[in-house]
């Protein structure tokens, strides 16, 4: 508990050092919307000229053409138009029931040929088009299933012994001081420091001693390989 709470309180401390030195870095509000400001206004008022030439253009385009729209004009137009949409609709008329005659007829043929006889007969030929197809296939997807199902074995095999658990469980320790940091060295440590020690069940607390160590009587070597304590 005490370990996380040292780790946490570091990296606050961290991050709150690193946003101070990027705040003051960081320009002023002001200085940040004052070339934004000046384009607006400049817009603006270039909008406002615009707008202005545009209602004078607009203006003298209508007075020169309310001369030209009398009523009798506009009513004569009315008519020409009226004329037109009635033709149209008159030939569209027969257009469009000839094309529905037309799909009427496909369809009716359609509808004939897709009796329920007819379709039982397109499935089972479909079936029976496909059943030797899916017997071929089945031995390659196994192949495919069993090769990939060896190459994840094999990956997580290989994965496991980069894990450091594995050291651990050939007879190795992992030992880190109370902020949670690997000991690799004796000077990395002082009298009366309380350590944690994991080992492959689990892990458990020391205290480094002051007095020196005591040299023990040379083991006989053992079959692990040669590997040396992490101790």
């Amino acid at each position: 508990g005490q370990r996380v709470r040292n780790t946490a309180r570091r990296n606050l401390q961290n991050d709150r050092d690193r946003l101070r030195a990027a705040s003051a870095q960081l320009p002023r509000p002001l200085d940040l919307v004052a070339t934004a400001r000046q384009r607006v206004d400049l817009a603006a008022s270039h909008l406002f000229s615009g707008l202005r030439n545009s209602v004078h253009l607009k203006r003298g385009s209508f007075a020169d053409t309310a001369p030209h729209l009398s009523v009798r004009l506009l009513q004569h137009r009315t008519e020409t138009l009226r004329a037109r949409l009635a033709d149209l609709s008159r030939r569209n008329a027969g257009s469009v029931g000839l094309a529905v005659e037309r799909r009427r007829s496909r369809f009716d043929a359609i509808a004939a040929r897709m009796t329920p006889a007819t379709l039982v007969a397109e499935l089972r030929h479909s079936r029976n088009q496909f059943a030797p197809l899916a017997t071929r296939l089945a031995p390659s997807l196994r192949r495919i299933v069993d090769a990939g199902l060896l190459r994840l074995t094999a990956l997580d095999k290989l994965l496991q012994s980069y894990s450091y658990k594995n050291v651990l469980a050939r007879g190795f320790a992992l030992v880190t001081d109370s902020d949670g940091y690997i000991v690799r060295s004796e000077g990395q440590v002082r009298p009366g420091e309380q350590l944690v020690v994991q080992v492959a069940e689990g892990e458990f607390g020391a205290t480094v001693s002051g007095a020196p160590a005591v040299r023990k009587k040379p083991r006989p070597p053992r079959d692990d390989g040669g590997q040396e304590s992490l101790f």
